[in-house]
């Protein structure tokens, strides 16, 4: 059996420095044969942030293969990135920008997907998969079969859109061929395992994709700073995800799965206990990391709260509650614009800024702002129900200049915070300003019912 430590997203230059003694700590006791970092060690590319990677990686006494990262490459220096984009990379971690491990039962080959010019989505070319296919050639069939790259070839649940390494499919093809295992990588700083089969259909062919989160960094999306253990045999894989945990300066067990090698590639195997995966579902929807775990349970009981609630709303809605329908055209009209704000999202696909320090760091599509559009729906329909009820000219005024200052606070507030282009708020803004248009008239609809009522 071997044992493999897979880290990636280091961005030294942007470290939590709690956790380097607890990770060290945590691959010394671990003892694996070989520790896999799957790119991006720098934040920014910057001769200090390689210095500090460097004495990271000169801790760690057991074999490695490492690979950069698109942070590994220089960002505002066009000349250097256009240039000498690895040129640090070399110096100060590895002259081998594609490494080979080889053992008796294992074959890890790392693969260089950053470039220059496709921003923060990597590529994978012909040359490079001619290589992979000639260092594995000889290789018995019963060695497992490893590729390490930065950018991943389907995306860990969670992440949104298409983002996936430039040529993959055609890539696949190949590397079913070979075949390979196990594809190791990062990028997106969200953690977990998937196979190949859902995005690529190959016949008799099916490969583990594992994803990495961000294992030391501050910029977190969504889930706490992790790594994987990956203990191989033949003929079975078991992948353990552990993330740290602050309070107790270590990273712990978060979950555990496990593969088996079949004639039609890897397959989930059977863990020893019946009761494994039932209990293992209720840690997972208890614990309080990650989106689908408490927060989605406490999500899943409010939505049954709010659903009983809505049966009431219903009944008083069909016996003509004049509060009632008002409330029921603000939901209308608050579901409506978020309906919009996600799929104009998917529509135009824009990243959002990349800033040297980001107060927030959001893995979604940037525009337009829904932030903005939560507010210019909230306070604009409650700005219009105001001057529909109130009879003093000064008070209308005032609440429709209260309503526009707030409107445009958190507008800017957003750009402040580092998640959005003002074209993102000011998109949002003229968007959900024609919904919130349609309110005086169905306001006036209700007029007759709501002076009755009030």
């Amino acid at each position: 059996m071997r044992t493999l430590i897979h880290l990636s997203d280091l961005h030294f230059g942007k470290v939590d420095p709690a956790i380097i003694p607890g990770l060290l700590d945590f691959i010394r006791v671990t003892k694996p044969d070989l520790v896999a970092i799957s790119g991006d060690l720098t934040q920014r590319a910057r001769t200090a942030e390689f210095l500090e990677a460097r004495k990271f990686l000169d801790a760690i006494p057991f074999p490695k293969i490492v690979v950069p990262g698109n942070h590994d490459v220089p960002l505002h220096n066009v000349f250097a990135r256009l240039f000498h984009k690895l040129d640090h990379f070399r110096r100060y971690i590895s002259e081998d920008l594609e490494p080979f491990y080889l053992d008796d039962e294992i074959a890890v080959a790392g693969v260089n997907t950053a470039r220059a010019l496709t921003g923060k989505n990597g590529r994978i070319n012909r040359q490079q998969l001619a290589k992979l296919r000639a260092r594995f050639a000889t290789l018995l069939p019963a060695h497992i079969k490893i590729v390490v790259t930065h950018h991943p070839f389907d995306l860990p649940s969670g992440v949104e859109g298409d983002r996936v390494v430039f040529r993959a499919r055609p890539a696949m093809k190949i590397l079913a061929q070979i075949p390979i295992d196990m594809l190791l990588a990062g990028h997106f700083h969200v953690a977990g395992t998937s196979r190949t089969i859902t995005r690529y259909k190959i016949d008799n062919y099916s490969a583990l994709v594992v994803a990495s989160g961000t294992t030391t960094s501050t910029r977190g999306r969504g889930q706490p700073n992790s790594l994987n253990v990956i203990q191989i045999e033949r003929q079975r894989v078991k992948i353990s995800q552990y993330r740290w945990r602050a309070e107790r300066g270590a990273f712990d067990l978060f979950s555990t799965e496990e593969f088996v090698r079949t004639g039609n590639g890897w397959m989930p195997g059977m863990t020893g206990s019946r009761f494994q995966k039932p209990i293992r579902f209720s840690q997972n929807r208890l614990s309080p990391h990650g989106y689908a775990g408490l927060h989605l349970t406490v999500g899943v009981l409010v939505v049954l709260i709010c659903g009983r609630c809505f049966g009431e709303i219903a009944e008083d809605v069909s016996h003509g509650d004049p509060i009632v329908q008002v409330a029921t055209l603000f939901a209308f009209v608050m579901v409506g614009g978020s309906t919009l704000n996600v799929v104009l999202k998917h529509f135009f696909h824009r990243e959002r800024p990349v800033l040297e320090n980001p107060l927030v760091t959001l893995s979604n599509y940037g525009f337009p702002s829904g932030h903005t559009m939560g507010a210019t729906l909230f306070y604009g329909f409650l700005a219009l129900l105001a001057w529909k009820n109130v009879r003093n000219r000064a008070a209308r005024l005032a609440c429709a200049v209260g309503a526009c200052f707030c409107i445009l606070l958190v507008g800017l507030t957003r750009i402040y915070l580092g998640a959005h282009y003002l074209t993102d708020v000011l998109g949002r803004r003229l968007k959900h300003l024609h919904v919130v248009c349609f309110a005086p008239t169905a306001l006036s609809a209700f007029a007759p019912t709501l002076r009755k009522g009030f």
